[in-house]
């Protein structure tokens, strides 16, 4: 029986139609093929590039270690990246000398057996002193610095000026009571604002540790000389602190006994706990890596504690450049 033309018309419509619809879900489906091919690449490339990023970890923490146990540190290792050239890339590592900073956990002393904090009033003062010397009224960062050791500290109690829990219920973030691991955790306490914290942030760091944050005399910058003025309960000016930055000897002080017996400081009140935070020998190293590989980039920033054998990772963050 010969078909009619109207059903000639409809069979023709429906096979391109399903010629179509194949042709359709054939490009979904190559589109999926090319999305799938370049994840998997890159997920390579990545995979890669994070084990570059661990050689060089390893070899900066060899060489902390080596360094630190010879009782020298090359004269040139916070300003000369080691560079490293891998297939399709390099890598790039810079170290510097993580101490040099307000560690935000000095607020508290931490008990080595049970781990419990409690406020330490050196480090609340030395806090408060920070912020005097950035531009914070006083009374303000001493209430700032109060309520950062409630934030930390392991009870629930207030200090006169601080605040605990019922301080914070409004606000649905209750204090962790514990050490904390960024500065950024403490942009909530009670008496902080975006300006205080702008100003307060670039200068403080989060060690794994409670006590005095150790300052190392011989790699401070000038630039950062507040870090070295806050130690001193009277007559230690940013001025006189940066003067005596400026005045190191190429090869550093070398003893923190030559620094106590600088003119410039005949007339400066500092606790023994002061004193004991100057240091001509770094504990804390921060390690920046970057590594560059078939256009994909990867940045580490590593905290490493020099005083155990070998050097310890006790922090990795990626961040932006």
């Amino acid at each position: 029986m010969t078909p009619r033309p109207r059903e000639e018309g409809v069979a023709l419509l429906s096979v391109l139609l399903i010629i179509g619809l194949m042709a359709v879900v054939s490009a979904a489906m190559l589109d999926r093929i090319v999305v799938a091919s370049h994840l998997a690449a890159n997920s390579g490339v990545q995979t890669r590039a994070q084990g570059y990023a661990q050689a060089v970890e390893t070899i900066a923490r060899v060489r902390i270690g080596d360094a630190i146990q010879a009782g020298e540190l090359p004269p040139e290792w916070q300003t000369r990246p080691l560079g490293f050239r891998v297939p399709e890339g390099a890598a790039v590592a810079r170290l510097s000398d993580g101490g040099n900073c307000l560690n935000v956990n000095s607020v508290v002393q931490q008990d080595r057996v049970t781990g419990a904090t409690a406020a330490y009033p050196e480090g609340i003062e030395q806090f408060a002193n920070l912020a005097s010397l950035l531009g914070v009224p006083r009374v303000q960062g001493e209430r700032i610095a109060t309520a950062v050791a409630d934030w930390i500290d392991s009870d629930s109690i207030p200090m006169a000026g601080g605040a605990e829990d019922g301080g914070y219920a409004a606000q649905g973030a209750l204090p962790p009571n514990r050490l904390i691991d960024d500065p950024s955790e403490i942009v909530g306490v009670q008496g902080m604002t975006p300006e205080i914290a702008t100003r307060l942030l670039p200068w403080m760091c989060a060690l794994p540790v409670g006590g005095l944050s150790p300052i190392n005399i011989d790699t401070l910058s000038p630039e950062r000389a507040e870090l070295f003025a806050m130690l001193g309960r009277r007559g230690l000016s940013v001025a006189t602190a940066r003067s005596i930055l400026r005045a190191r000897p190429p090869q550093g002080y070398q003893t923190v006994q030559i620094v106590k017996q600088l003119p410039a400081l005949a007339g400066v009140e500092m606790t023994s706990g002061a004193w004991s935070q100057l240091q001509v020998t770094p504990r804390w190293f921060d390690l920046q890596i970057n590594v560059q590989l078939a256009g994909a980039e990867l940045n580490q920033q590593i905290l490493i504690d020099g005083q155990d054998s070998p050097a310890r990772i006790v922090r990795r963050r990626r961040f932006e450049p």
